[in-house]
């Protein structure tokens, strides 16, 4: 008998040495500080996103097509991977698929993948509230599994929520609800500092990601006597989630631990409705130059076409608008998501009003030019060619509205060639609106909808001084065509959806190209071989429906809708 027993050992143990995954320790994170530093001592920033569906779903969706996409096109290094922690231990659920062990090895192959790509993955317990007892079996099932995996951190709690900073860290009894639910439930909980305990007996070392109360929003309290103790492992990252409907937590909630530990923005993510910050083409864009500022780590949400906020419309992974190409942009070139800081000018200044008051946020303060000036004016180049849908100028709120009857506002994109207003009043690549009478009114809200990067309010005549409250600039998306790698081809149009005029942009000029549009049932009603670099399709006359435009061989659908 021993004699067979022999060769089958040697047989399974040649099968799982043939299929064990060689790690590379140099990957091995800790920290250092407010940083997170490899083996070599190298400084490592985590960049990437959330990849959906393991919460919900036992089978996942398209999980390893999207993560070779989101590190191999979009250039992410970090994979934040929700799990659900019943899945995993087999607690059974309205649908408990093919068994945990299955689950299991599914979650295994994501973390192979990933490794195998030489990136980091963060494996979130996807839950609420606060670690119930299974949650604490299943970080020492977990824990065990992938202790001191060097590309491995864990994520303890996707989102406390319904508790104190005291309950969070310590435990305690809370009530509340998960999301979508309208039941009340009580969590009896031992609490952050005890799961992180459990995770670290058993040996793993692994970064532990800690997300802060109030769904992961506020890390006030780790600056207040909060902060969990890690003794025995490589470190903790804090981390938040950050959505435009948080109105205060950025700046208020996690800006004051800022500089005290490593932090990851562990979700964010905007839909389409949501109003970009001034000097920003989108939230999305406002968001990452804070985080590139100030060093922080993300794994935006989410790589998924349903779970929104979403950054890709489908599964053929092309990014949306407004979220999804802000954010590759920045994956791939992290330092180009620093915005410069807004920098207007006036011809003359008095009383120290400078230019920058007019775009400080604040109504109670204002801009102000010299006294008995002649031809006053304020200026501001946005930075870059926009869409700019509409600019609101305030006036004054303490006095003196009357001094900006009449005003002037010049649009380009290109920079101004005279500071006579009559001159730019004729120049036909100048977008000229005058404005009426002012004396009664607090704010003008003109509709601009075309693009332009440079921008001038001025009064004409002798005997006048400028004084601006505030203004604001609203901006719509253009929308930027990519072949089937990602790559940029030059070519844009906007708005979509469409009301009387269709724009598509070129970068490249004195190229020939052939611009068709087809309607849903295969109707070409425009087509025109161009050479312009600035094209204007007029679909007033259009009926209200979904079009196949159509730039050479690269097509988009978008949306007439008057």
């Amino acid at each position: 008998m021993k004699n067979r027993i022999l060769p089958l050992l040697i047989s399974i143990t040649q099968f799982v040495a043939s299929n064990a995954q060689t790690l590379d320790q140099s990957f091995e994170l800790h920290v250092e500080g407010t940083k997170l530093v490899n083996a070599s001592g190298k400084e490592v920033k985590l960049r990437g996103a959330n990849i959906a569906s393991f919460e919900w779903s036992p089978y996942g969706d398209q999980v390893l097509t999207s993560v070779d996409t989101l590190i191999d096109n979009w250039k992410a290094n970090c994979i934040r991977l929700p799990i659900s922690y019943e899945y995993w231990l087999g607690i059974p659920k309205t649908w408990a698929g093919d068994g945990p062990v299955a689950y299991q090895n599914r979650i295994d192959a994501v973390v192979k993948r990933v490794t195998e790509k030489k990136c980091y993955i963060i494996l979130d317990n996807h839950s609420y509230m606060l670690p119930n007892d299974d949650q604490f079996r299943f970080w020492e099932s977990l824990a065990t599994k992938y202790k001191n995996h060097p590309n491995v951190l864990f994520d303890m709690l996707n989102e406390p929520k319904d508790c104190t900073w005291d309950q969070w860290k310590n435990g305690g009894t809370i009530t509340g609800k998960f999301p979508q639910s309208t039941t009340t439930v009580t969590v009896t909980s031992k609490g952050m500092q005890a799961l992180l305990k459990t995770i670290r007996v058993t040996g793993a070392k692994n970064i532990i990601v800690a997300g802060g109360i109030a769904w992961a929003g506020d890390l006030s309290g780790i600056v207040n006597g909060h902060a969990l103790s890690d003794s025995a492992g490589n470190g903790i990252m804090y981390s938040s989630h950050i959505y435009p409907w948080h109105k205060t937590v950025r700046d208020q909630f996690v800006g004051n631990i800022i500089g005290k530990h490593p932090i990851l923005i562990g979700e964010m993510g905007q839909d389409s409705v949501h109003k970009a910050p001034f000097g920003y083409p989108s939230w999305t864009d406002w968001m990452l130059d804070w985080i590139e500022r100030n060093k922080l780590n993300v794994t935006a949400w989410d790589f998924h076409p349903s779970a929104g906020p979403v950054m890709i419309k489908d599964f053929t992974y092309k990014p949306t608008e407004w979220f999804g190409v802000p954010f590759k942009k920045y994956l791939r070139n992290p330092l180009a998501a620093i915005v410069p800081p807004p920098s207007p000018a006036q011809n003359t200044t008095e009383y120290q009003k400078e230019a920058y008051l007019a775009l400080d946020g604040n109504l109670n303060t204002f801009t102000h030019t010299a006294e008995n000036g002649t031809n006053p004016w304020w200026y501001y180049d946005i930075g870059s060619q926009r869409n700019i849908k509409s600019i609101e100028v305030y006036n004054r709120v303490d006095c003196c509205k009357e001094r900006l009857n009449g005003y002037k506002l010049f649009v380009s994109d290109k920079e101004f060639t005279s500071n006579d207003a009559t001159v730019l009043e004729k120049d036909n690549s100048v977008w000229t609106y005058t404005g009426g009478v002012m004396s009664a009114k607090s704010v003008d809200i003109v509709n601009v909808n075309r693009i332009g990067r440079y921008v001038r309010i001025q009064l004409v005549g002798q005997g006048k001084m400028l004084s601006l409250a505030e203004v604001k600039f609203n901006y719509g998306i253009i929308t930027a065509l990519e072949d089937e790698s990602g790559e940029n081809l030059g070519l844009n149009f906007y708005p979509n959806p469409a009301i009387d005029l269709l724009h598509v942009l070129f970068s490249h000029t004195n190229q020939m190209h052939k611009v068709k549009l087809t309607s849903s049932l295969g109707q070409e009603v425009f087509y025109l071989e161009t050479s312009s670099n600035d094209l204007e399709i007029p679909v007033q006359n259009l009926k209200n429906g979904f079009y196949l435009l159509q730039i050479d061989n690269v097509f988009e659908k978008i949306q007439i809708n008057k």
